[in-house]
Order: structure tokens, then sequence, then C-alpha cells
């Protein structure tokens, strides 16, 4: 068995999936921004955080979730500064309860226990104030700290929603350019002359590349997927079930993110150790300054 064929059909195939990732994180992106899907991500995150509808409604009625929202719009803040939920809870704690901040500084822990608030986010805040001793100021450092945490957990929902995007978008691409990975796969395999092309193209964009965002262009991410044998044409073959399973294990690819596979693919070029076939030309590059694109290298069109 041809251990550097292998290897190269590995590079040729993250390659692709780097190129489609980052038309991908293209579609992702706008799609976040169009809907807010991190303005709503952060909302559900502080209401199940604070499991109180009054102390939410409290919340956004002080002056720091109010300008917040003045100036992202509609639903609010895409991200809250820990330090600035702090003082918004304090706020929304202190006009709930009819009390004062100097209310709370006397006797902290027990004046939260006063407070006409849920069970879950009394204890917890119970729980911060005796941790700081009734200090205030080590209250407000500990409540940032416990906001900042939760939020952390809260981005993991936000994360795998937007991998369910990127695996429908990675399935309309695979569908759309006929990116079915194991047709490519096996004419990497078969074609020597391909092969080589496309390591010398990861090659260069590994060693020449700062990261992977020099490459984000959609002409230039165009220009590197024609050497790939994609498309539709008249040859064709009718789809079938094999077809099908291509363009899954395509979708499932491009949905591990761009950076995944900018790594993979410099971790498999450190392995081939060669880097693959010598550049030819030196001169200016569309994609990144430097190097040539697939279609000046007499790529596929």
């Amino acid at each position: 068995m041809d251990t550097n064929a292998i290897l190269d059909v590995s590079i040729g195939l993250a390659l692709m999936y780097l190129l489609l990732s980052l038309y991908c994180t293209i579609a992702n992106e706008f799609i976040a921004s169009l809907f807010k899907l991190r303005a709503w991500n952060l909302r559900r995150g502080i209401a199940k955080l604070l499991d109180d509808d009054k102390l939410l409604q409290a919340l956004d009625g002080t002056a720091v979730m109010k300008s917040m929202k003045k100036v992202s719009g509609g639903i609010g803040p895409s991200y809250l500064p820990p330090e600035r939920f702090t003082e918004a809870l304090l706020d929304a704690l202190t006009t709930k309860g009819s009390l004062s901040e100097s209310d709370l500084a006397k006797d902290l822990a027990g004046t939260l226990d006063t407070l006409p608030i849920g069970a879950d986010i009394k204890a917890n805040l119970i729980g911060l104030a005796r941790e700081s001793a009734d200090d205030i100021d080590a209250f407000r450092a500990r409540t940032a700290a416990w906001f900042d945490a939760m939020m952390e957990r809260g981005a993991g929902v936000y994360k795998r929603q937007a991998q369910a995007i990127s695996f429908a978008i990675g399935l309309v691409l695979a569908v759309g350019l006929n990116a079915d990975t194991i047709a490519v796969a096996r004419a990497i395999w078969s074609d020597t002359a391909l092969r080589d092309q496309l390591v010398e193209t990861a090659t260069e964009i590994v060693d020449e590349t700062g990261y992977i965002e020099d490459i984000a262009e959609v002409k230039d991410i165009n220009d590197e997927l024609r050497s790939f044998p994609i498309g539709w044409d008249e040859q064709t073959e009718p789809t079938d079930a094999k077809r099908v399973v291509g363009w899954l294990l395509t979708a499932l690819a491009v949905s591990l993110g761009a950076p995944f596979w900018f790594d993979l693919l410099s971790k498999f070029i450190k392995l081939r150790g060669a880097g693959g076939v010598p550049p030819k030309d030196k001169g200016p590059s569309k994609v990144r300054g430097k190097k040539k694109t697939a279609s000046d290298r007499g790529g596929a069109g």
C-alpha cells in the first residue's frame, strides 16, 4: 500500500473540506447576524440563570440594560461583560426589594434572604455573599465570575446550534457543488498529477497563509476549488445511494469548521515532510498575495 498516496489523498480531502468550511463560515455568520442568534442565546441564558420573571423584568429596566439594548437594538446585546451584568443585577435587586445598596452592604446575606426572588437564584446569591464574607466588593467580583462561568456553559448551546446550521449549509454545498467525498477521494487516488497539484496548493496555503481568514473571500475560494473533480455536467452519473453517502460525509466534515481543517491540514503537511511538489512559480497570488490560484496552474475549471 502506498503510504504517500494515502497521505496525499488525505491532504486533498482536508483542503476541500477547508475551502467548503470557509463558505460555510461566511453563510453561518450571515445567518447569525440576520436572526441575531447570539443576542437570543444570551437572553435565553440570562433568563435561565435568574429563573425569576419579575427579577428579569427588573433587570431589563435598569439603566445598564436599557443603554445596551438601545445601542444593540431590539433584543439586546450579543455580549454582556460580567461586570456590567453584576452592576445591573445589583440595581435590579435593590429596585425589586425597595432597598438601597447601603442596605445590602450592611448585611449582604441576610438582606438577600429577605428579597422576594426565586429560590434558586436566591440560594446562589446568598452562597456568593457568604463566600465573600458579606463584603460587597468581593460579592461583586464573585458574582461577575459566576456569571462568566455560567455563560461559558451557555456558549455550548450556541455552538451546537451553529454546528447544526453548519451541517445544513454543508449539505446544501455538497449537493449544489456535487462535492461527493467518496468520488473525490477516488479521483485523487487515481490521478497522480491531481494529487501533486493539490498537495502543492495545500502546502502553499499552510506555509504562506497567516490564518484561515486570509483565504476567506468567496472569489478566492472559488479559484482554489477549481482543481477538484466536483460539479455537475452532462457526464455526471445519476445520483445513487453511494453519492448520497458521499454528500453526507462532506456535510459532516464541513460542520467541523474551517479552523479544525486548517490545523489538520498543517499537521498533514508536516507529516508529509517534503511538502509536496515545489511551486513552479513564486509570482503574485490572487488569494494570499504570494501564490498562484488553481486556475493559474491549469486546474479544472
